[in-house]
């Protein structure tokens, strides 16, 4: 478990870094505390100013995330059989 949050604190300090854009690939992002906590990240990302892009896959897991992206005007990009992950500043 240890091992998840130090991969959760570089997601948030990678997302916290960057200055012009984010990409995120995540093949899954849940509506759970760990993927609200990113969520509320990418949020303040975008209230920067930054250019945000997310690829996911399109499945019923995703779909809670990927709405409130949406609202934000943030492109989710589906990708069938996707599994990755990745966030590029």
């Amino acid at each position: 478990m240890e091992d998840s949050y130090r991969k959760l604190d570089e997601s948030i300090k990678a997302i916290r870094e960057a200055e012009e854009f984010l990409y995120i690939s995540m093949a899954w992002w849940w509506d759970d505390s760990v993927g609200r906590e990113l969520f509320k990240e990418v949020e303040a990302a975008k209230n920067k100013g930054l250019d945000i892009r997310v690829e996911m896959r399109p499945d019923p897991s995703n779909e809670q995330i990927e709405n409130r992206l949406s609202k934000l005007k943030i492109e989710v990009k589906q990708i069938v059989e996707f599994h990755a992950k990745a966030i590029c500043t």
